[in-house]
């Protein structure tokens, strides 16, 4: 098993990443800023086969009917913009 870092695209509300290279089974563990950009680290076996994933980057005060099947990872703040974001894992494809 090892730790990978992955960057999540993130912009005014809403944002969903899709990573197609992330190994199945791969488990969230934390959510942070590094570098100005929104991080998502991964516990994950590196030979497992290679699966999509998306994930979900959203303000504070977006708003949506249905959470889903979205699991919380984590919240963070950024500067630039000055926001408070909230990442969800949307799961593997």
């Amino acid at each position: 098993m090892e730790v990978w870092r992955y960057t999540l695209p993130f912009g005014d509300t809403l944002r969903s990443g899709r990573y197609e290279r992330i190994p199945r089974g791969a488990v969230p563990l934390c959510v942070m800023v590094q570098r100005a950009e929104i991080v998502v680290y991964m516990l994950l076996n590196p030979t497992a086969e290679k699966v999509g994933r998306r994930f979900a980057v959203v303000a504070t005060g977006w708003h949506r009917e249905s959470m889903g099947d979205w699991a919380y990872i984590g919240s963070v703040e950024t500067r630039a913009p000055d926001r408070a974001w909230h990442v969800f894992d949307l799961g593997e494809e």
